[in-house]
């Protein structure tokens, strides 16, 4: 029996082993002595593994600890070149803040909302999670529901904005069918999302891109439906101190799409920046 060592991971810092156990008959009528060389390479295997993984965790580790130091870069360049130049306004916002329009959308990176808009700090309420999902009122209304109260109640929103996006991770796992069974919490958020989900299977597309680019706007109608249930914006609507809008976000061309409530159609936000949802 012989144990060969082979580098994995070329261009490795420090390449961990791949340890590589062959079986030879090579000990007959010396048992003793094979039983003596497989532990021997029992061990040598073991430590190869703790070495190799222990190694991972080491790269894993640094590349973790550079992208958080390049988010702690980012804050002390905020603070030392950015935080100056708007002292004032930081002043202002730090006893209160009036932001005029509620804007939900998803958690997705890609999509930030001050960027979109070009607003400064304190001009949007934001709510973002996977899906830009608004629950509908219930007995036991949860963080979205509490958060939608206090903007139209407490900070007097006017406006709220539901806006989806291209390329959504949430409406791609509806609109494939994804077996979500290992994320039983996402399955059962995305369910909010269900209306949707049926109005899309009840058309025929001519592809899945064609199929994923409708969920995302039967998604964002969906949500404006779902957000007209809670109270607050029902009292809103009729006394006509509150207007919805529906943007899609498109995040290769930068075009924003806006749903006219008049007609049911998306149309180029920067055409027709006076329509709203409703």
């Amino acid at each position: 029996m012989r144990c060969v060592s082979e580098r994995v991971g070329p261009g490795c810092r420090q390449p961990g082993f791949l340890w590589r156990v062959q079986a030879q008959h090579s000990f007959a009528g010396n048992s003793r002595q094979a039983r003596t060389t497989i532990s021997t390479v029992i061990r040598a295997t073991i430590e190869g593994l703790r070495y190799s993984r222990g190694n991972l965790k080491i790269r894993l580790y640094d590349s973790l600890e550079n992208i958080v130091q390049e988010i702690i870069e980012g804050l002390i360049r905020f603070q030392r070149e950015v935080f100056p130049q708007q002292s004032a306004l930081f002043k202002r916002l730090s006893t209160a803040q009036n932001p005029s329009t509620l804007f939900v959308t998803c958690s997705d990176s890609r999509v930030v909302p001050e960027l979109l808009t070009q607003t400064e700090p304190g001009s949007l309420f934001v709510i973002r999670n996977a899906g830009n999902i608004v629950p509908s009122y219930g007995p036991e209304p949860g963080g979205v529901s509490a958060t939608v109260e206090y903007a139209i109640a407490v900070l007097g929103v006017s406006d709220i904005v539901i806006c989806g996006h291209s390329n959504c991770g949430a409406m791609t796992a509806i609109s494939s069918c994804t077996n979500l069974e290992h994320m039983p919490a996402v399955a059962s958020w995305l369910r909010h999302a269900d209306a949707a989900k049926a109005i899309n299977a009840s058309r025929h597309y001519c592809s899945d891109a064609e199929r994923l680019e409708a969920l995302v706007k039967d998604n964002v109608i969906a949500q404006l439906g779902n957000i007209r249930t809670h109270p607050s914006v029902a009292v809103g609507l009729v006394n006509k101190t509150l207007r919805l809008h529906g943007w899609i976000f498109n995040i290769e061309s930068g075009e924003m799409l806006a749903l006219d409530g008049q007609s049911g159609k998306f149309l180029p936000l920067a055409d027709n920046p006076e329509i709203f949802a409703g």
